[in-house]
Formats: C-alpha cells, sequence, structure tokens
C-alpha cells in the first residue's frame, strides 16, 4: 500500500487535493498473470495561501506531520507554484 498525492487543484483563493491510499497486485501461476490494484482517499489537504491542513473524510482534522512522513513531498505540491503562474 502507497498515499498519492492527487494533482491539486485551484478554486478561488485555495487549493485542494485528495490523498488516496494506493495498492497494486500482481499474480502468477500456471503460466499465467493476474493483476489488480484498489486506490481510495483517506484525506484531503487544503490550503489557503498561509497554511496546509488536512482532515479525513469524516472531517476530523489530521496531524500533517504524520501524512509528510508517509508520503514525502506532499506539503511542497501543496504550497507550490499556482496553476497557470
Amino acid at each position: 500500500m502507497t498515499l498519492v498525492l492527487e494533482t491539486p487543484r485551484d478554486h478561488g483563493g485555495w487549493r485542494v487535493a485528495a490523498l488516496c491510499e494506493q495498492t497494486l497486485v500482481a499474480h502468477s501461476g500456471r503460466g499465467r498473470l493476474a493483476f489488480g490494484g484498489r486506490k481510495r482517499p483517506v484525506a484531503i489537504l487544503l490550503y489557503d495561501g498561509g497554511t496546509v491542513a488536512a482532515v479525513d473524510l469524516a472531517g476530523r482534522t489530521l496531524d500533517l506531520d504524520r501524512l509528510e512522513a508517509r508520503c514525502p513531498g506532499l506539503t511542497r505540491v501543496m504550497t507550490g507554484a499556482r496553476e497557470g503562474a
């Protein structure tokens, strides 16, 4: 399982992105291959131009440092250059 930050989208003065849990699997046997995967959102990240915040799908605040440890660079991506800038 891997955490993946979706492409942030700018709307008004906000930047929003989904943080998703992604799982990919491959099986082989009897000369055949089978692949599967799953992707589901686990958090929403919000940036207002000053602060990055993370909430789960129920709206509870999440620890951004813990998410950053599992998905390095997410704060940098959220605070980077805006679309069209």
